[in-house]
């Protein structure tokens, strides 16, 4: 469009110049061109022509129909193909610019509320909707203006169903009684602003059946967030919890798999689409093609069969190869660039920073 723009300027001033036809001075008989004022003209249109280029979408002379098409093919990426996944009309922002409750400390972090988990068995997704938009908004600001949970990450929720419960991943296992304790995906559904959390491996099951089981769960310690760098950080108590649920009862250790992951549902709700692991410190991930070298975010919500309880669980899908991980030795950190649209460089400078802290 633009290219059709300029091409019809440099014809108009070609009608109105002339270049090519020489004149001359009426006084002094010399001859004179239109090539001078046809340049200045050109160079004019030039200039105008960038600016409509840098602008246009802001004054709304054009749409951006090839960044819309790229963008719905990115949308229904993760998703399957039975799954009807609705690409978002609208992307949720974080605002780093906040009016936040607590002052910053001597390097600029300021400490976020970190809210307990809950139990989603039974609740509808509009409920569900309303739950991470009350909490998002106690954040002062901070989720953006209007903040709405994505359709793209939340919109398969299936109302009703039973979710993973803590103490069915941890002691009872699959069956009946997969959904019991409080709902896994609530550590991080609670609190939005831990973009990539510490997620369980799947196999962490101790003894099935166990009805004592004990209330268990790593939850973060800390949540810090420095506006002026866009960086945010988490710090869990890993090592403590590791020891508690290997000292346990229903502990099993012929199951042990200390295969951990970073699940990135909170990411993708605000608008992040691509991750780099740029640092790492006793930290290695289990998988040779992993975010160290980029990986797309493609976590979001939906039916599942893994609890394997008569209709189904809603969980996180798909797995996340690319970020499952090893702790070699505590304490460790891992060290993420996020960006909104996958970058030509991973050198390039993210829209934000994200830090884990493992001790």
């Amino acid at each position: 469009m633009i290219i059709i723009i300029f091409l019809l300027l440099i014809f108009i001033g070609f009608l109105l110049f002339n270049p090519l036809k020489v004149t001359y001075n009426e006084t002094t008989g010399l001859p004179q061109s239109s090539v001078l004022p046809f340049g200045i003209y050109c160079v004019s249109c030039v200039l105008l022509s960038f600016f409509l280029l840098a602008k246009g979408n802001e004054f709304g002379f054009w749409s951006d129909t090839e960044n819309n098409a790229l963008h719905t093919e990115t949308e229904n990426y993760a998703a399957p193909q039975n799954f009807n996944v609705t690409p978002a009309r609208r992307t949720n922002d974080i605002n780093f610019g906040a009016d936040y409750e607590n002052a910053p400390d001597e390097y600029g972090f300021i400490s976020l509320k970190i809210n307990p988990m809950s139990d989603f068995d039974g609740k509808t997704k509009e409920e569900l909707f309303q739950i991470r938009k009350t909490i998002v908004d106690e954040y002062n600001g901070l989720g953006g203006k209007d903040y709405q949970p994505s359709q793209r990450v939340f919109g398969n929720i299936q109302d009703g169903k039973p979710w993973w419960g803590t103490e069915g991943i941890l002691c009872k296992g699959q069956g009946e009684h997969a959904s019991d304790g409080l709902s896994r995906e609530s550590s991080y559904f609670n609190n939005p602003f831990i973009l990539l959390n510490l997620s369980l491996s799947r196999v962490m099951n101790g003894n099935p059946g166990k009805e004592d089981c004990a209330d268990l769960w790593p939850m973060p310690e800390k949540l810090l967030i420095n506006p002026r760098n866009k960086s945010i950080a988490v710090r869990y108590n890993l090592s403590g919890f590791m020891k508690e649920f290997e000292g346990s009862r229903f502990y099993n250790s012929t199951k042990k798999n200390d295969w951990f992951s970073f699940d990135n549902i909170n990411a993708r709700d605000f608008g992040y689409n691509y991750a780099v692991a740029y640092k790492l410190k006793n930290l290695r991930f289990a998988n040779s093609t992993n975010v160290s070298t980029g990986a797309e975010l493609n976590n979001y919500w939906c039916l599942g069969h893994s609890c394997q309880i008569p209709g189904g669980c809603n969980n996180i899908c798909p797995s996340n190869d690319a970020f499952g991980f090893f702790v070699d030795d505590y304490p460790a950190a891992a060290y993420f660039r996020l960006y909104k649209t996958q970058p030509i460089s991973n050198n390039e400078r993210p829209d934000a920073y994200f830090t884990v802290y493992l001790y």
